[in-house]
């Protein structure tokens, strides 16, 4: 069963170090996966980007599942978009990481 954390409409350097202790707590220690709700998301920045990348790559080398479920804002979707992050047809949470993964392998 994966432990479900919703982000803050702020996912920005100073918002994320709280954050990260949890994905670790959860990750490390009670050895589940994550099911991350993008819905309130209305800002991001490159700290959040790098967190979610990490966020991925260290669950798939501890043989965890990292789901997202929603979508962030459309402007949100836009700035991962003009930053070559993900690419524009992205519409559900499958896709948003199928294009974060490719980032990272």
């Amino acid at each position: 069963m994966a432990k479900k954390i919703i982000l803050q409409a702020k996912f920005t350097a100073d918002a994320i170090e709280d954050l990260l202790q949890d994905f670790r707590e959860t990750l490390l220690e009670k050895k589940e996966d994550l099911l991350i709700d993008l819905s309130q998301v209305e800002k991001i920045d490159t700290a959040g980007v790098q967190l979610l990348l990490v966020l991925l790559k260290d669950a798939a080398a501890m043989g965890k599942d990292v789901s997202f479920e929603n979508t962030v804002s459309r402007e949100v979707l836009q700035k991962f978009t003009m930053g070559g992050f993900i690419s524009p047809d992205v519409k559900d949470g499958k896709k948003f990481k199928a294009d974060l993964l490719s980032l990272i392998s």
